[in-house]
């Protein structure tokens, strides 16, 4: 039995080794292949880095012609609401106009942020010219409307023959004033033109809204003519009521 066990534990002593030497080989291999795949994957990355290099300028180049895509594109969306004011001008639809004109304003507004300044000015510029027009345009209509209906209202002009086209008239004033509210420029741009008003600037007064800016007008206009200078109506024992200015 003795004997037995002597020659058995020799041979699993064998065994083992053999299979440790087995596995160190292996290893070794596997080192070798690692090494080798390596020195492959540094031969490869070597190949491919004038490909890197050619890819990551085609990448540039497209995104900069991405941002000059864009950029073309909102000079041709801004020519095209343009277009779009003057023909509708042109054609007297007075309506399509003031909504092309809210939506060049309105793009104004969304590309506020942008750093393309050149870009910003040109919109900015487009927008003024516009909003010239319009408000010129329709402030006219607008006054000649009030003159038409005796504005402002008084007791004399109260009392004399109701003009016949008075509903048209009321129809056609709510729709000029409408046309006016709408023809506003973005709030940037409104404080642009606020600081050139010192007084304003001052006391951070927004600007009153056009239709009422021109409601007002003969208001002052009569208030001046009473009460300023020598008139007869410019005196504090007159009536009681008038102011010394």
């Amino acid at each position: 039995m003795l004997s037995l066990a002597s020659t058995e534990v020799p041979s699993e002593i064998k065994k083992a080794i053999s299979n440790a030497e087995a596995a160190q080989s292996r290893v070794k291999s596997f080192c070798s292949e690692e090494i080798s795949l390596h020195d492959e994957i540094e031969k490869h990355t070597k190949l491919m880095e004038p490909l890197f290099e050619e890819l990551s300028q085609i990448t540039s180049q497209v995104d900069e012609l991405s941002r000059y895509t864009q950029y073309f594109g909102l000079i041709a969306k801004i020519d095209e609401l343009s277009s779009s004011i003057q023909t509708s001008l042109l054609v007297e639809n007075a309506q399509d106009a003031v909504e092309a004109f809210q939506e060049m304003t309105t793009l104004y507004t969304e590309l506020e942020i942008s750093s393309c300044e050149n870009l910003l000015r040109f919109h900015r510029n487009t927008i003024l010219f516009w909003y010239k027009i319009l408000k010129n345009k329709f402030a006219s209509e607008f006054e000649d409307l009030l003159k038409a209906i005796k504005w402002p209202f008084v007791t004399v002009t109260l009392s004399k023959t109701p003009v016949v086209n008075q509903s048209e008239q009321r129809n056609e004033m709510a729709s000029l004033f409408k046309k006016l509210l709408h023809v506003n420029l973005p709030s940037s741009l409104q404080r642009r033109r606020s600081l050139l008003n010192p007084a304003l600037g001052r006391l951070h007064i927004a600007p009153q809204v056009l239709p009422l800016q021109l409601m007002l007008k003969p208001l002052k206009k009569r208030f001046k003519y009473h009460f300023y200078g020598n008139r007869q109506t410019n005196s504090l024992d007159k009536n009681g009521t008038s102011l010394r200015c």
